[in-house]
């Protein structure tokens, strides 16, 4: 069997009982994720109507979000990026426990998340209850070593330790903006000019500044760009410490470049 590594998303609604049904506007959000792409750097605007050449890709999907039991969406993905942005704005929301599970999936791949098994998905339904008494709402943990020991504790390594701490920043950032910044910081991670921003949000270029100015946008994205490399390092150290060291990320299936784009 090929082993396929990634991360899996458990994300539950709070509240749900005594609140309206927010499945379908997360499942949109989800298709249509502005995904950092970290491709050669791109010069930074020079004015507030300099064209913007900040590069932004879809989502890679290897499972599609789905609901999957009463207010509940899991999903797979072995794209560092994707992870990121979606945690990005599952966390912004506020409305949501998340839990991710970084480790395998068994394959061939099903066509529904709903019929996907392994050690990720394991581990993302512990994160998500754990995320229920937790700070953030947010929780990540790694799964077992092996997929033949389900139940095997697993304790995460340097890298993995390293790229949770940096999701934790990653979802309190998310979580302690206002939905008017995420507006903006969204517009400019798809690659706007302040003025065309401001278009879009029918506002003026000075109202766009006061919510989010171009520097502090810069911030918010260097952090995601240093969460998904270091997604990336945990991803390759779970790999390496496989017993199948040869599924390297490259022979994969459907990892990466070869996920689906929604």
């Amino acid at each position: 069997m090929v082993l396929m590594y990634g991360w899996a998303l458990t994300i539950d609604q709070r509240h749900s009982r005594i609140s309206p049904d927010a499945v379908p506007r997360l499942l949109a959000a989800l298709a249509d994720l502005p995904v950092l792409d970290l491709g050669p750097e791109a010069p930074h605007p020079s004015g507030v109507d300099a064209p913007s050449q900040e590069p932004f890709r879809a989502p890679r999907w290897d499972l599609l979000p789905e609901r999957t039991a009463g207010d509940e969406v899991q999903a797979f993905t072995a794209d560092p990026a994707t992870l990121v942005a979606a945690t990005w704005t599952v966390c912004g929301a506020g409305r949501w426990w998340c839990g991710i599970g970084m480790g395998q999936v068994d394959t061939p791949l099903p066509s529904s998340t709903r019929e996907a098994t392994g050690t990720a998905y394991l581990a993302a339904r512990d994160a998500v209850t754990a995320a229920k008494s937790s700070l953030g709402g947010m929780v990540v943990r790694s799964g077992p070593p092996s997929p033949t020991s389900p139940s095997a504790a697993a304790t995460p390594c340097a890298q993995q330790v390293r790229f949770i701490r940096a999701m934790e920043v990653v979802s309190d950032l998310a979580g302690s903006t206002t939905p008017a910044v995420r507006e903006v910081c969204a517009l400019y991670d798809r690659g706007m000019t302040t003025a065309r921003a401001a278009q879009q949000v029918g506002v003026s270029a000075a109202a766009i500044s006061q919510r989010l100015t171009r520097a502090r946008w810069s911030f918010l994205r260097r952090t995601r760009e240093l969460a998904i490399d270091l997604a990336t390092e945990a991803l390759a150290s779970i790999v390496a410490g496989s017993p199948q060291q040869s599924a390297s990320p490259a022979e994969r299936p459907s990892a990466g470049t070869a996920g689906r784009s929604s």
